[in-house]
Formats: structure tokens, C-alpha cells, sequence
């Protein structure tokens, strides 16, 4: 599988074979003699392990998301009382939507406290909001959307890619997560939790794609050894 990955650009066939070789043993040219590790595990069950682990790859992809759109009602602004100077404050908002994990937004915020004094709520909660949309990028959200009482959240990937990114939740959190199916889009249902205050709503949903993303970076690192 991991040979498959690698050599899957137009033209990559001869790569391929050679790395198949590698890997089942030339074996006997004109008959059907194998070596490699195929010969230490035999055809029929190689072949069956291949398709196993083919299986357990499809519809595990986490789609990439460009920025995920958290549609909640939380006042994150930058106030003109602590940044008064207008390109000063566009820069800010330049700075933190710029940021690429959660490093870079603890610097951000150092540095501001720093230059401007200590962060009002507003800015608080703008960084929350970043922290949200850089995890739930990560998780491969599309939208975080209050219809309450639940929250619901739009994304590419499959149901079985999202089965396997909430093996790292606890199971009753699991269960607040119900997935329907669509053609490209599909929908995510967080029951209940769109009747808890927005910043509880917020700190929840960062602390849980916390622990999916832990999912998500096993998911990007699997290896499969046959």
C-alpha cells in the first residue's frame, strides 16, 4: 500500500513493478515459484491481506480544507479602544488570521500583550475562534453552524473516515455526534450542544477536535506493513 502511494504519479508503473518485486521476490521467471515475503506467508493469504488492508483504507481520507467558516453568535473583534490605529488594527487581524497552529497564536497574543496591554474579552474570543478553525481545518469541517438546540458541522469526508477520528472522544461524547450522509457535502449533528453558552459551545468543540486531530495525524501516518 505504501509503494501504491508512493509511485501513483502518470508513468510511475515501471517504479511500481520494480518495487513490487522487491517486495513479493522475483521468484521464478517462467513458472509460478515466489519468494520475497509472499513465499513466507503464501499467495492466497498475501493477496487477502492486500484486500484487508485496501478495505480499511477506503473512505478514510480527511479532505483538505482551505479555512472553516464558524457561523456563532461571539463577539471576536479587535476594539478600537486597545488598537486605535486603523493599520495597526488591520495588520492585527492580518497577524491572526495568518497563523498556522496554535504556537504562532500564543506568540501572537505574547506579543500583543506586550504592545497593547492586557487582552480584552473580544480579543479573547477571537482567539478562540482561530484556535477552533485552525482544529476544525485540521479535522476536515467545512462550517460550524447554531441551529440550536444542536451545532452542526458541514464536511467532505466520509462516514467512515469520521468513525475513525472519534475513536480518540470518550464514548458518550461520541455519541452526541451523528453523521448523515450526503452525495459531496455531508452533515455533522452535535446534539445538544448548541443549548450551552457560546463560549462553552467554543471551549467544547476545541477541546474535542483536540483529541480528533490526534486521530487524524494517526490516520495521516499509518503505515501498512505486508
Amino acid at each position: 500500500m505504501k509503494a501504491i502511494k508512493d509511485f501513483s504519479e502518470l508513468g510511475s508503473g515501471y517504479q511500481l513493478a520494480m518495487k513490487d518485486m522487491e517486495i513479493r521476490g522475483v521468484g521464478s521467471l517462467l513458472g509460478e515459484a515466489q519468494s520475497g515475503q509472499v513465499n513466507n506467508i503464501g499467495y492466497d493469504l498475501y493477496m487477502e491481506m492486500l484486500q484487508e488492508a485496501i478495505s480499511d483504507l477506503n473512505g478514510k481520507e480527511i479532505p483538505e480544507v482551505k479555512d472553516t467558516q464558524v457561523d456563532l453568535p461571539v463577539n471576536a473583534f479587535i476594539p478600537g479602544t486597545w488598537i486605535s490605529n486603523r493599520e495597526e488594527k488591520l495588520e492585527a487581524y492580518k497577524n491572526i488570521t495568518t497563523c498556522l497552529n496554535n504556537e504562532q497564536l500564543t506568540e501572537l497574543a505574547t506579543d500583543w500583550v506586550n504592545r497593547y496591554g492586557l487582552i480584552p474579552e473580544p480579543v479573547e474570543s477571537l482567539f478562540l475562534i482561530m484556535k477552533l478553525k485552525l482544529l476544525a481545518k485540521k479535522c476536515g469541517i467545512i462550517s460550524i453552524k447554531l441551529k440550536k438546540p444542536n451545532l452542526i458541522l458541514h464536511t467532505r469526508m466520509k462516514k467512515n473516515a469520521f468513525k475513525h477520528i472519534l475513536e480518540e472522544l470518550p464514548t458518550n461524547i461520541q455519541n452526541k455526534f451523528v453523521f448523515q450522509s450526503e452525495n459531496e457535502i455531508s452533515r455533522i449533528i452535535i446534539r445538544g450542544l448548541g443549548v450551552l453558552d457560546t463560549k462553552m459551545q467554543i471551549e467544547n468543540l476545541i477541546n474535542w477536535f483536540s483529541l480528533m486531530s490526534i486521530s487524524v495525524e494517526k490516520l495521516l501516518t499509518q503505515e501498512i506493513k505486508i
